[in-house]
This record gives C-alpha cells, sequence and structure tokens, in this order.
C-alpha cells in the first residue's frame, strides 16, 4: 500500500508520484489497483501494471482510464487516493483458522483486500476473508469532562468527521452536548447501499449517515464509520465501516466466510439507568468476478 502524492493526475496519464514503494513493495510487473475513497472521485477505481520505478515514482504500462485528486489527507475535506498491489496467483486455499485481510484504513491507505487467482480459490470451513472494520472510522469520542466535549462524526467519502449532529454523507452524526438528555446524545450509525435500519438518538440529535453507492461496484467504497456519542465517563467512539474485498478468479468455493461488516457501538448505562451510546459502522463493498 502506498498514497498518491498528486493533487491531481488527469485521465490519459502514465505517471504517479506516491510516498513509498521502498523494501520492495512494489516492482515492475507487478499489478495494481489505483483507487480513490475520498474526495471529488471518489469510489473510482482501474487496474494496471507497473512499467518502472524510480525514487517512488510509477510509470505505468498505459494511460489511466480515470481522473483521481489526491494530497490531502486524515481531514474533514479530504482528497486521497492510494495504490494497493494486487498479487496473481495460480490457485488460493485458504484452511480452518486461516484468513486473510487487510490493515485498518488509516486516513492515508489501507481497508482493501485484492487479489486474481487464474484457478480456484477455496475458503475451507473455519477460513475466513475478513474486511470487518476495516474501512472508515467511527466518530471519536471525547469522554467525560468539564466543560464537556462533543463527539465527533463518523469518517465518510468527504474525509473526518466534524463536530456535529447532522450525518457525514454516509457516516453517523455525534451525539451534542445541547440536548440534555441521554437518549439524544447518542451517535447516529452509518449507511451505505441502504438506509440504517437503528434510528439516531432523536429527530432532534444525532441524524444517521446518508445512503450512497452504486448497485454494480462500478464504484468501490468502504463501510462509513458510526457517529460518537456524548458525554460518558468513557470514549464512547463510533464504531468503524467495512473495508473492501475483490477477488477475480476462476471458480470460487466458499465452506468459511468472506465478510467487510462494520463493526458495532458503544454504549454505556450512565447512573439515572438511561444509555449514552454510539453508532454502528456500516458494511463494506464486496466485488467477486
Amino acid at each position: 500500500y502506498t498514497h498518491v502524492l498528486n493533487a491531481s493526475i488527469p485521465g490519459g496519464s502514465q505517471v504517479i508520484n506516491t510516498n513509498d514503494t521502498a523494501n520492495n513493495r512494489f516492482k515492475a510487473g507487478d499489478e495494481i489497483l489505483i483507487i480513490q475513497l475520498q474526495g471529488q472521485y471518489n469510489g473510482s477505481y482501474e487496474f494496471k501494471r507497473i512499467q518502472s520505478i524510480s525514487s517512488n515514482v510509477i510509470t505505468l504500462d498505459a494511460p489511466l482510464k480515470n481522473s483521481y485528486t489526491s494530497g490531502t489527507f486524515n481531514s474533514t475535506a479530504s482528497q486521497a487516493t492510494q495504490i494497493v498491489r494486487v498479487p496473481n496467483f495460480m490457485n488460493v486455499t485458504i484452511q480452518n483458522n486461516g484468513y486473510i485481510t487487510a490493515p485498518q484504513w488509516s486516513g492515508w491507505v489501507g481497508g482493501i483486500v485484492a487479489f486474481k487467482a487464474l484457478g480456484n480459490v477455496t475458503i475451507e470451513t473455519g477460513g475466513a476473508i475478513n474486511a470487518t472494520g476495516m474501512g472508515f472510522r467511527g466518530g471519536f469520542g471525547q469522554g467525560d469532562g468539564l466543560p464537556a466535549v462533543n463527539g465527533t462524526q463518523g469518517e465518510s467519502f468527504r474525509g473526518k468527521g466534524a463536530d456535529s449532529n447532522a450525518s457525514n454523507d454516509g457516516g453517523g452524526g455525534a451525539g451534542i452536548s445541547s440536548d440534555f438528555t441521554p437518549a439524544m446524545q447518542r451517535g447516529g450509525t452509518a449507511a451505505y447501499g441502504t438506509s440504517p435500519t437503528t434510528p439516531g438518538g432523536s429527530t432532534q440529535s444525532s441524524h444517521n449517515g446518508s445512503i450512497y453507492g452504486v448497485t454494480d461496484l462500478a464504484l468501490l467504497l468502504p463501510g462509513s464509520g458510526g457517529g460518537a456519542g456524548f458525554r460518558t465517563p468513557t470514549n464512547l467512539s463510533g464504531g468503524s465501516g467495512g473495508g473492501i474485498v475483490f477477488i477475480a478468479a476462476k471458480s470460487i468455493n466458499v465452506s468459511g466466510n468472506i465478510k467487510a461488516r462494520g463493526t458495532t457501538g458503544n454504549a454505556e448505562n450512565n447512573p439515572t439507568g438511561n444509555t449514552w451510546a454510539s453508532g454502528t459502522g456500516s458494511g463494506g463493498a464486496i466485488l467477486i468476478l
């Protein structure tokens, strides 16, 4: 994994400036996934091969079809494109207690499992490809204190969450201090392809995330983060969204699991018997070809 430094890469380009290609992370001939997770062209992606590498500059074997923006990371207004090496195998077998996963999205890179197999992919009972909780991050819970501090919205395809009870696109809104009951200070639940089934704290408080994405997965995005809850003796950060899984193979046989779920929010009872809570992250995307 490496992130792209170019502020703008127009379609037709063949040269990409990256943060780091050291330690044989990438080499000439590798297949790579170029994908923008946040910003102007969020969800755009394509596969290319590396023609050459020089001082963290990657030259592709063919021009890009899509345009991308990048260079602003871990921000409420991010432009974040990353490059992921895509291993090409003959056959893949994941045995009992075995798994393939990805690093969690960091604001720069991560959150994606991607590989191809010329032959068969077999996931035996007890085996898994698991991107659960590896997507956009949940809102940060500030915890209790004087003066009290609001939590933040869950992260989504525009960037990190801010101090607001409104939805952050797919990210859930945060519980805020101006709402005076614990039930109204709960974080909102994230969304992706469908509306959340869990309500937000109230119609006056945190709002659930908004639906995004396309059904044919021509745009690929992780799940969004749940909103943080407000005011508790511990930090009630929101759940993280599910990551992205991409598999291309001649055949796929699954007795185990392929998962890209969001993680649940957190909850804590307060002395009055009510509950402070944060929102759950939404599921990610699984594309099998």
